[in-house]
């Protein structure tokens, strides 16, 4: 990241008056600035001086060091145990000879052991010039910013993060606003059973639930000024925007992984800091956006949030991780804030099986709510389909839902069937997100398992249709067309049927 240092800057006229009293000697002319303070933050701005003397001049066959007195003060604020180091003003030097303006200090340091300090101050006469107190930026090379920018994007995950916001509910009612909202009844006797706030979504031509998941967010700010931008990953138009707000060059690179590590080293290496959204920040955001159900606010959950890392999911480690989940179990009731649960969250992050990475994968929260009656379902209205390819200008709209898994399968069944019509047209979109959302819900059939695992654990009489983890032996237990998927067009049916087979127990 790029250094800040307090400084006074030397104005324009004061830069031509040594230009002209002291000639340049060396082809990189600096005259621009003298540093008060290296490693410095807005609290270590000098106030105005009234006199800033040049009292100095010194060459050493590859620089040239002009010596400053700052209202009778000769050096730089400095730890106490570190050597002195004078006010001064690099004029110009040779970089071909292996010099930097780092070196002036050096150049002063040697004359004053050798000669006395009093060598340094070497003028018969002052010249006075103007400076400004500044704090200014000491940027890293670009090799510098790229090392730094792969170590931040190694936090990003690889996969959406998104919260699977569930209510223990028994009823249902329809509300002002026509949407059915499950809810616990204390004196009905039906069954408890787990709905979920998803959102609704026809990006691809047809409606398909899921629940919320989206990719980390950079919030930037300029280590000077303070503005905040934020940058969307995964996002090439924003990516983008980022390199035009800083005026950096735009690369054509179509490659989001290389786009990305060029925009976040762009801006390391313009003096912004850089820091990327922890995964369940992400979720809580997403859930807000797409759902409309806000968990930053006091009270708005009753469980632990229980962590799923998708790479985990599946047939090899799938005992591991449930009973990791059985076993982190935290009482959150009394937490006031999202802080608190960032702090749970973090604690479950530790907790990550064995032989996976915590930064690699896809993570979903499944934060247990009080209800959804005080849920403001989102709508997003139409929007302009900008993420997949071949789909750009599309429009589109997302809107929240509750729903039971038990409804999100008979809505993928009615969307299966679309799927056809949808190729017969050319568009094979709508196909493969049918593809992925049964993949989808096979895995918030086993979510709902280890949930509802836990609920019983608890004393709480729900029943799921997921009794538990179905893990089947061979490719050959599948049977896809209990799915719906009679009548589809061949292709279509050996996605979903290949789909199945990496993710038993549909």
């Amino acid at each position: 990241m790029a250094k800040l240092y307090a400084a006074y800057q030397i104005d324009e006229a004061s830069r031509e008056k040594l230009l002209s009293v002291f000639k340049p000697k060396y082809p990189d002319v600096i005259a621009h600035h003298i540093t008060h303070k290296y490693g410095a933050g807005p609290e270590d701005v000098p106030p105005l001086p009234e006199h800033v003397r040049v009292v100095g001049y010194h060459d050493s066959g590859a620089i040239q060091v002009l010596v400053v007195d700052i209202d009778g003060k000769r050096n730089q604020v400095t730890p106490p145990d570190a050597p002195k180091k004078f006010y001064h003003i690099t004029l110009s030097l040779d970089r071909s000879q292996g010099v930097s303006p780092s070196k002036s200090n050096g150049v002063l340091q040697a004359i004053a052991a050798e000669k006395g300090e009093a060598a340094v101050y070497n003028l018969p006469e002052p010249v006075e010039i103007s400076a400004v107190p500044r704090l200014l930026l000491d940027p890293p090379s670009f090799a510098e910013a790229m090392e730094e920018a792969k170590k931040i994007l190694s936090h990003k995950t690889a996969g959406p993060n998104g919260v699977i916001a569930y209510a223990v509910v028994n009823d249902e009612k329809k509300r002002a606003d026509g949407v059915i909202e499950p809810f616990f009844n204390p004196q009905s006797d039906k069954p408890l059973h787990l709905a979920y706030a998803f959102f609704e979504s026809n990006h691809v031509g047809i409606p398909v639930i899921t629940a919320p998941g989206g990719t980390q967010d950079l919030t930037v700010t300029h280590l000077v000024t303070g503005e905040v931008m934020n940058v969307q990953l995964s996002k090439e138009k924003s990516l983008k925007e980022a390199l035009q707000a800083i005026q950096a060059d735009v690369p054509g690179e179509k490659n989001l992984d290389k786009l990305e590590r060029y925009t976040v080293a762009k801006l390391i290496e313009k003096g912004w800091r850089v820091e990327i959204e922890d995964s369940f920040t992400t979720a809580v955001r997403e859930a807000k956006e797409e759902q409309g159900i806000d968990l930053t606010l006091p009270g708005s959950y009753i469980g632990a949030p229980m962590q799923f890392d998708r790479p985990a999911i599946t047939k090899r480690t799938i005992d591991r991780v449930e009973n990791l989940h059985r076993a982190k179990l935290f009482d959150i009731r009394d937490a006031n804030d999202l802080g608190d649960v960032l702090k749970i969250a973090a604690h479950i992050r530790e907790a990550a099986p064995p032989g996976i990475e915590p930064d690699a994968m896809q993570r979903l929260f499944a934060i247990q709510v009080p209800g959804f009656s005080s849920v403001e379902l989102a709508d997003s209205g139409e929007k302009i389909e900008d993420k997949i390819r071949g789909r750009e200008g599309c429009t589109y709209t997302e809107k929240g839902t509750f729903v039971t898994l038990a409804r999100m399968e008979e809505q993928l069944n009615e969307a299966l069937q679309r799927a056809k019509a949808e190729e017969d047209k050319g568009n094979s979109f709508a196909g493969r997100e049918i593809v992925a959302n049964l993949e989808r819900l096979n895995i918030y059939r086993r979510i709902e398992a280890c949930i509802v695992s836990n609920l019983q654990a608890q004393g709480l009489d729900v029943t799921t249709a997921v009794s538990s983890f179905v893990i089947a032996d061979s490719p050959d237990a599948i049977d896809t067309e209990h799915a719906g998927t009679a009548g589809l067009p061949v292709g279509l049916k050996n996605r979903i049927r290949r789909t199945a087979q990496k993710s038993p127990g549909l």
